[in-house]
């Protein structure tokens, strides 16, 4: 499974679950997707923040400034912040990214519009899960890959403001079989 993590408000919410997440069985890539400033003091600062955070990835993407994203942006119908935006999306396409990690409503609204393939989450901060985020996902390592982004689904997407019990029925892979995860846009 290819992912792609937002750093600030997403990463910096619950580095220990993105930390987890990185590397978990059933991740191929992972790609860091941020609007932080594209020049070579913020790609030096946001590598060494991923670093420090314990985060695996294989590429990372600063987006360029607004002018660039004008004149690249095929979609007329965008305003220039849009436009702006949806440089996330279209990394994302061309990286063939299955699941997408955000917290901005704004970059939800055009992978919804533009890449409705793309599984996007919205993180919620919940820094009460953070400690434990870390131990959920190595408790789940031993069981297929997928089953955790079926835990990083709940807690993000849940809002809960304690981990499952590690006995549910969240944990047997056979309670996902016959339900579908449904993506943000369907929500």
């Amino acid at each position: 499974m290819n992912l792609a993590f937002d750093i600030d408000d997403t990463i910096t919410a619950m580095p220990g679950l993105f930390a987890a997440l990185s590397m978990a069985p059933g991740t191929d890539t992972v790609i860091i997707v941020s609007s932080r400033a594209n020049n070579p003091e913020s790609m030096r600062a946001s590598r060494a923040e991923l670093h420090d955070h314990g985060i695996r990835f294989d590429q990372i993407h600063l987006i360029d400034d607004a002018a660039a994203a004008r004149e690249r942006c095929p979609h007329n119908e965008l305003d220039w912040y849009q436009k702006y935006l949806w440089q996330k999306v279209e990394i994302c396409l061309r990286e063939k990214i299955d699941v997408v990690f955000e917290d901005d409503s704004k970059v939800i609204e055009l992978f919804k519009r533009y890449a409705p393939g793309i599984l996007v989450l919205q993180v919620h901060r919940a820094p009460a899960l953070a400690d434990r985020c870390p131990e959920l996902v190595n408790h789940t390592a031993n069981r297929k890959g997928w089953i955790l982004i079926a835990v990083a689904l709940f807690l993000l997407l849940g809002g809960c403001a304690a981990p499952p019990d590690p006995n549910s029925p969240l944990f047997n892979p056979k309670y996902f079989e016959d339900r579908a995860v449904v993506p943000y846009s369907s929500m």
